[in-house]
């Protein structure tokens, strides 16, 4: 009753479009899930994936890969590859391609759709004044599927909505995508975590909660070497019976959603406590976070890579299945 009786008051408030208009424009910065790299290690997974249990789905994928209108970025990528290898890195690419494309990324932003990449609802109790969603990641799965699935469609157009369809189902796997934390101290928003400053460890460089949850996998070197160190041992550690051990149900739509759910239990459980419930705008006043959320996080996150991994190949399995 507290709730719908303060929900009330403030729909009343002459106060109101301020706050809404602060709180759209912060939630509408672009966020990024996983690192660039990351997003290639569950381009890697789904290749393993598709290799194991759906070989004679991949010379199809790979026709539509060859239309791709922007696939000058992957040949560079591909360069002196051939056979598996030049593949499972064009899968690892086209993973990540949505953030190479960004504008201010060296492009004019064609494809670019920054609302694509989340799709939020609050966990903190200001949930009860704004029970809306930001972000339209939801939608565009459910755009990017129809044209990927259509035979008759474009090939370009399904070359783009391939690496949309890899990219957003990457992306929703990160807590941080499905969560954000609404108060007063960030003015409304947190960002996602990207206006809330943490510590890896005691002493250590201060990082924003989002990029703390981004960067967990990176590996020094050039981007291959984040899917070389991690794509195996992540699946290894979490096959998928135990990274998503219960069967997809519904249609492809409604599995999105689940997945959405499970990513916001995970923000309101996992991310958004210990350092968190301390942290700071101020980056110099950062907590570092304790021994066990370093531990549970990096288990929670090999969970969510690996989960993206097997979901990019079971969503292009049931788009080119046959009727």
């Amino acid at each position: 009753m507290l709730a719908h009786a303060l929900r009330a008051v403030m729909l009343r408030s002459m106060n109101l479009r301020p706050f809404l208009a602060a709180a759209l424009l912060l939630i509408a910065a672009p966020a990024l899930a996983w690192s660039q790299p990351g997003h290639m290690t569950t381009g890697a997974i789904a290749f393993d994936t598709l290799v194991r249990e759906h070989p004679e789905l991949l010379p199809q994928i790979e026709a539509i890969i060859a239309a791709h209108p922007d696939k000058a970025r992957l040949d560079a990528a591909t360069a002196g590859l051939t056979g598996s290898a030049r593949s499972r890195t064009q899968f690892e690419w086209l993973a990540r391609w949505p953030d190479d494309i960004r504008v201010g990324e060296g492009t004019d932003g064609k494809w670019d759709h920054p609302d694509w990449h989340y799709e939020l609802r609050v966990v903190s109790p200001a949930k009860a004044i704004w029970p809306w969603r930001n972000g339209n990641a939801g939608d565009a799965f459910a755009l990017n599927y129809a044209v990927f699935s259509d035979p008759k469609a474009a090939p370009a157009d399904r070359a783009v909505a391939l690496g949309w369809l890899m990219h957003i189902v990457g992306d929703i796997q990160q807590p941080l995508h499905a969560g954000h934390w609404m108060s007063w101290q960030y003015k409304m928003t947190d960002r996602a975590g990207q206006l809330a400053h943490v510590r890896r460890t005691p002493g250590g460089k201060p990082i924003d909660l989002h990029a703390y949850w981004d960067d967990m996998f990176d590996m020094p070197g050039g981007p291959e070497a984040t899917p070389s160190a991690w794509a195996v041992p992540v699946a290894t550690r979490w096959p998928r019976a135990l990274a998503i051990p219960a069967a997809p149900t519904g249609t492809p739509q409604q599995q999105f959603s689940a997945w959405l759910d499970e990513s916001y239990a995970l923000a309101r459980d996992v991310a958004y406590t210990d350092a968190f419930l301390h942290a700071t705008p101020v980056a110099l006043n950062a907590p570092a976070v304790s021994d066990a959320y370093r531990a549970k996080s990096m288990l929670v996150a090999q969970q969510r890579l690996a989960a993206g991994g097997y979901r990019i190949a079971d969503t292009l399995t049931m788009a080119l299945a046959k009727p």
